[in-house]
């Protein structure tokens, strides 16, 4: 349904909600004690507001909560090659605290250049990869090289659709966080 609000110029309105939800729920764990981070999606419409960084900054402080605790999930394209203005967005977030994490990588064609061009903090591996790792040594090998690269330049990795302990003994393996 995001498209459908991005059709109809309502995911600025579905952002405010959703965060302003995700605010309230990390106010009430940090209440009881529980520092825990939240990942949000990001539209490529929100890469366009060049206000967004100090909103989403400005929200964070008013409820007395650290914005490293709030990671900002985007795609391969929600970042156009030639859009400065989307990475100068997220350069302000990252300088204000947020983490940036690059969603499905290796899903597309041009993931490798996006970890050094991006402001990132974390990559997260794309299922299709993490499942084909399972049975398929040619795709282990794969992980294993986009770990050493994404640690290489001080990045965390994620790997989504993980749903085995054979997967989680695989991934502890090779240092995925």
């Amino acid at each position: 349904f995001v498209h459908i609000a991005e059709e109809y110029d309502l995911v600025g309105l579905l952002t405010d909600s959703v965060m302003q939800q995700v605010i309230t729920q990390m106010q009430t764990w940090s209440d009881r004690s529980l520092q825990l981070p939240v990942s949000i999606n990001l539209s490529p419409v929100q890469l366009t507001d060049i206000e967004l960084p100090n909103v989403m900054a400005g929200r964070m402080n008013d409820a007395g909560l650290d914005p490293s605790l709030m990671i900002l999930e985007i795609t391969e394209q929600t970042v156009s090659p030639n859009s400065a203005v989307a990475v100068d967005i997220l350069t302000r977030m990252r300088l204000k605290g947020f983490g940036i994490s690059l969603d499905d990588f290796g899903s597309g064609y041009s993931s490798i250049a996006e970890i050094y061009r991006l402001p990132l903090s974390e990559v997260k591996i794309d299922r299709s990869i993490t499942r084909a790792a399972e049975d398929d040594m040619d795709a282990r090998k794969v992980m294993k090289a986009i770990v050493d690269l994404a640690h290489s330049f001080d990045l965390k990795v994620c790997a989504e659709g993980v749903e085995t302990e054979r997967g989680v003994q695989f991934l502890r393996s090779i240092n995925c966080d």
